[in-house]
């Protein structure tokens, strides 16, 4: 392997280090809002008015009154509606845990488009390097 060639490869190799450090610092400081919407979550789950709210099929459930500062039962009512399984009880654990999915989810998405974005990078430049050798060849042969 020449010089251009172990240069290429240490520079991918170190895109793909930046791609994944980026990654996660991005997703993982990306403020969505959802800290206000676990806030509200635990004073609904604090509020014994909402427990049939977190427990009841969704079907029985009519939508209470939203309040920013949580404790109406808007939000596990709100958390219940955008489920795939609405009738499956929600507890603050399991709303911790699917949150903690959806951050690890948006994680490994960035990082991904990052390392494709990379790769993209890096083939280019290297087709663009075996282009200008494959030119230069062609002139120390004429």
């Amino acid at each position: 392997m020449n010089g251009w060639r172990r240069l290429w490869l240490a520079l991918t190799g170190l895109a793909v280090i930046v791609a994944v450090v980026t990654g996660l610092f991005q997703a993982g400081t990306h403020d969505d809002g959802s800290w206000r919407y676990t806030a509200g979550m635990r004073k609904d789950f604090d509020n014994p008015a909402c427990r049939d709210f977190a427990t009841k099929p969704f079907s029985e459930l009519k939508e209470p009154e939203y309040s920013d500062a949580g404790g109406t039962c808007y939000y596990i009512y709100t958390h219940r509606q955008f489920l795939s399984d609405r009738d499956q009880p929600v507890t603050m654990d399991s709303y911790e845990h699917y949150r903690l999915v959806q951050t690890w989810q948006n994680i490994g998405t960035l990082i991904g488009i990052y390392l494709v974005l990379v790769a993209v990078t890096s083939a280019i430049v290297y087709g663009i390097g075996k282009t200008v050798a494959w030119i230069r060849a062609g002139f120390r042969d004429a």
